[in-house]
């Protein structure tokens, strides 16, 4: 007998990727056009899920962003903060016409600058139609980079920074000697060399040493580079 809840997958969705991870089976990987709309992309994955799947979903810094935000002390109301957030993102992001889901990254140290998690409505919602179409549920939708941030080794003390290598782009997240959380992004496809030109960039910018950022990148093949990788896909994690 099958029982439904005790099936599961994770998925990973960035800009013209998905990657789907039914647990016992094999991975699929669907790779398009940057320019695809999302629903399009997640119609590749129909019929590869059963019925009353619970899906853990992963989305690349492209759909859902690290912002720093500063937060007003005269905001007091989650309704004030919600569209404050969203408001700060459309900004950031240069997208004014786009509302932002919102949410303050609560393990952050400093409490001058906030690290929020942006993800447009539209895109939260594009997921949460589809799941429900293939007769499923939702039990997680997190950030790649929020992740890679609980990384036992970012936990060091002489880890100021995490820079995270994704197929569709790059993020920086780094606390700096004021004591303030910044986030820099790269988006499309880098190389090696890119990636590390940018970020010797950004350290020089923020006045940091680059033995103190923790570097790492997420790939669409299995590479097992890395000693006690991230638990969620840790096969497609390595140390760069």
């Amino acid at each position: 007998m099958q029982l439904a809840w005790f099936k599961s997958a994770d998925i990973y969705i960035g800009q013209g990727l998905v990657m789907l991870k039914l647990h016992h089976e094999t991975t699929h990987i669907f790779e398009h056009a940057p320019t695809m709309p999302l629903d399009r992309m997640l119609e590749r994955c129909n019929g590869l899920v059963k019925k009353g799947t619970k899906f853990n979903v992963i989305l690349s810094s492209s759909f859902c962003a690290a912002l720093s935000v500063q937060i007003p002390a005269s905001i007091k109301r989650s309704s004030e903060l919600s569209a404050f957030l969203s408001a700060s993102a459309a900004l950031q992001l240069n997208a004014p016409s786009i509302q932002f889901d919102c949410e303050i990254n609560s393990n952050r140290k400093s409490e001058k600058m906030s690290v929020v998690a942006a993800i447009p409505i539209n895109v939260r919602t594009t997921i949460e139609v589809w799941i429900q179409q293939q007769g499923c549920s939702m039990t997680s939708l997190r950030p790649l980079w929020a992740i890679a941030t609980q990384f036992a080794a970012c936990q060091d003390e002489k880890i100021k920074g995490l820079v995270l290598h994704e197929p569709d782009g790059s993020i920086l997240v780094i606390e700096t000697k004021n004591d303030e959380v910044q986030t820099m992004s790269w988006r499309g496809q880098l190389t090696t060399e890119v990636m590390r030109s940018n970020l010797h960039r950004a350290v020089v910018s923020f006045d940091m040493v680059e033995q103190s950022i923790l570097s790492l990148q997420f790939s669409t093949k299995p590479i097992n580079l890395m000693a006690n990788p991230p638990t969620v896909w840790r096969k497609h994690w390595a140390a760069i």
